[in-house]
């Protein structure tokens, strides 16, 4: 098992360096002292994507999402519900597939509505089906996550 972890900040962007059992007890960055799991997902760019595929030691769950797209709401809400339950084991971040669609096509993302489970880069699973809260976390669970 892991001792130390690398944690992203959410607001500076910053590495994190952490001893692994402190991250559940609300850990603060080192350069800006904000909060790094502030209880929400976050919002992904193309700007800012590398700091937490690359170089966080949590896997990262990303709702890809559009304003044009209807459902998409009921989805975010479920989504950003997770967040209690999945962090700080789970980074949970959403991206806007119509402002962001250099990053979604990266990815190979084509379609709102689709989670990704990515880990150092890789991604671990992916579906589009329509959740709620409870099967977002069941399923988010049920990836087996050897880090």
């Amino acid at each position: 098992m892991k001792t130390h972890i690398q944690i992203a900040c959410p607001i500076c962007w910053a590495i994190n360096r952490l001893q692994y059992q402190h991250i559940v007890r609300k850990p603060m960055c080192g350069k800006c002292h904000q909060i790094l799991f502030m209880g929400k997902s976050i919002e992904l760019s193309g700007v800012n994507i590398s700091h937490f595929m690359t170089r966080n030691d949590i896997p990262l769950m990303i709702l890809f999402w559009s304003v044009l797209s209807s459902p998409n709401t009921k989805m975010i809400l479920a989504f950003d519900d997770c967040v209690g339950t999945l962090e700080p084991h789970i980074r949970l971040a959403r991206i806007n597939i119509d402002s962001e669609k250099n990053t979604a096509i990266a990815l190979g993302i084509s379609a709102a509505q689709t989670i990704g489970i990515f880990y150092r880069n890789e991604e671990l699973a992916r579906t589009d089906k329509q959740m709620n809260h409870d099967e977002m976390v069941n399923w988010a669970l049920s990836i087996p996550l050897d880090l």
